[in-house]
């Protein structure tokens, strides 16, 4: 078994390379649906544009953190709990970005339902992605915390 702190800190490396790798691809894809120029499909694209390069610059700079981070210096158990903290806030941000994207698309207003589909397909995503890590940080954590 690893130790520890080799353990965190491969699983948060691994995790803030999905986000960016996730955060890339939404950019990727609101470039093309950006392409056109009017219309849901750009509202839609604009909204996966930005959040893609949100998500790509909060990765970017937890990856820098997590190089420079001493973890054989670090609290464990304080850095897990805050880990879970923050995957848990985050996951109920999600089902509200989610309530929003859906109220946007349910105005039936042109410009409002392409933005409601982004957020919507956003925030989704995020669900799925803060959700999955909040119950894998727990996991780990009582793996972990037994070494």
């Amino acid at each position: 078994m690893m130790p520890p702190a080799v353990q965190l800190k491969q699983w948060e490396r691994i995790s803030m390379n999905q986000l960016l790798g996730t955060g890339v691809t939404s950019m990727a894809v609101g470039m093309v649906m950006m392409q056109e120029s009017f219309g849901q499909n750009f509202d839609q694209g604009l909204q996966h544009f930005t959040w893609g390069a949100i998500n790509t610059t909060i990765a970017s700079l937890a990856i820098r953190g997590i190089s420079k981070r001493d973890y054989d210096k670090l609290n464990i158990q304080e850095r897990t709990n805050y880990l879970q903290r923050i995957l848990g806030i985050n996951s109920l941000l999600d089902v509200l970005y989610v309530g929003a994207g859906t109220a946007l698309i349910l105005t039936n207003q042109d410009h409002l339902m392409g933005h409601g589909r982004g957020i919507l397909v956003q925030g989704s995503c995020l669900l799925a992605f803060d959700a999955f890590h909040y119950f894998r940080i727990r996991r780990m954590k009582k793996e972990i915390l037994r070494f």
